[in-house]
């Protein structure tokens, strides 16, 4: 493990210049299995956050679905509706069932669309507050490098690619504790050495977050 002599950052990779403060200087630490950091640098963890951009972009995928069915359903609606009216005067019945039944489709649609739009508003707040969150973590959270883990679907699939999630196990004082982080969309599915770290607030287990290399 390299240790940067300017930030005192740590890292599980090779680098020469360091990522944190772009110090050259580095020394070499025997590293272990859970190698627990309790105090941050200086500007806090370096946390990427593209994962959780993704999944923003992804919301304004279904926000502009539900937004193109909201709009083309009632267009699509408007030659049934003038040929129903037309209808009227020769068979009432026919007429107000040609009206109707593309009405009641268009309204299951619609419903769907703003179900889209509200959905996706929804997540996209929720990912906002994430980013925020993890931005404070990374403020005041310990570290915890060089833990085991294991990828777990996220039931996320993109282009018939399922996406992934970090889980790790944490031996808190005796006691294994998982975590699960969130989809990673970045598709590395691993690190080298074959092992995550963890950043968790030690008050709270429920906030924290993974990835492969925190520094």
């Amino acid at each position: 493990m390299l240790v940067c002599c300017y930030c005192g950052r740590n890292f599980k990779n090779e680098y020469d210049v360091c990522p944190g403060c772009g110090s050259h200087t580095f020394k070499k630490v025997v590293s272990s299995n859970n190698i627990v950091i309790k105090s941050p640098p200086v500007n806090g963890y370096n946390i990427e956050i593209d994962s959780y951009e993704k999944s923003k972009k992804l919301t304004n995928i279904f926000k502009w679905v539900g937004l193109i069915i909201v709009i083309i359903m009632p267009i699509f609606d408007l030659p049934f509706i003038i040929s129903g009216f037309s209808l009227l005067d020769e068979d009432y019945s026919f007429g107000i069932q040609f009206i109707l039944v593309p009405l009641v489709i268009s309204l299951i649609f619609i419903i769907i669309g703003i179900g889209f739009i509200v959905g996706a508003y929804k997540v996209k707040k929720n990912t906002n507050r994430e980013i925020e969150r993890v931005k404070k973590l990374a403020q005041t959270g310990i570290l915890i490098k060089n833990l085991s883990y294991e990828l777990v679907p996220s039931g996320t699939i993109i282009n018939g690619v399922p996406v992934y999630c970090i889980k790790v196990l944490y031996d808190n004082n005796g006691t294994e504790v998982p975590f699960v982080s969130n989809p990673k969309y970045s598709g590395k599915l691993g690190d080298i050495d074959g092992t995550a770290d963890l950043l968790v607030d030690p008050n709270d287990f429920s906030n924290y977050y993974i990835d492969f290399e925190i520094y």
